[in-house]
């Protein structure tokens, strides 16, 4: 079952970076994850305007002097304002749980760290 969970959110990942390319990420973090199979990767998690909490795929690449992140779907999210979590955080626990995280480090430190090294 959760193999066709992950498949049907792939789908409509795909589909929908089709249609929104870009995205602007509001009250964002950065954590690194480890799985249960041992596989590790960096997702982005904020509040993207209208839609609500987003937990993104994989992070691929970070351009700190740009405030810009894209991702494995290919998609391009903007770092907006400063990081920091104000919402509830359900799709983040909800995410984890459904992918089977086992560790998890917050990563938002370093990336405003480089950010703000850039911008200075």
């Amino acid at each position: 079952m959760t193999n066709l969970i992950n498949q049907l959110l792939l789908l409509y990942e795909a589909e929908s970076v089709v249609r929104e390319p870009e995205m602007i990420i509001t009250e964002w973090a950065i954590y690194d994850v480890i799985f249960f199979d041992g596989t590790q990767s960096s997702h982005l998690v904020g509040q993207v305007l209208v839609k609500g909490e987003r937990v993104s795929s994989e992070i691929k690449q970070f351009f700190p002097e740009r405030k810009t992140i894209i991702t494995r779907s290919g998609r391009t999210y903007r770092l907006a304002g400063l990081p920091g979590t104000n919402y509830n955080g359900e799709v983040w626990e909800n995410w984890k749980n459904v992918y089977q995280v086992v560790r998890c480090k917050d990563l938002t430190n370093e990336y405003s760290q480089k950010i703000r090294t850039v911008l200075n």
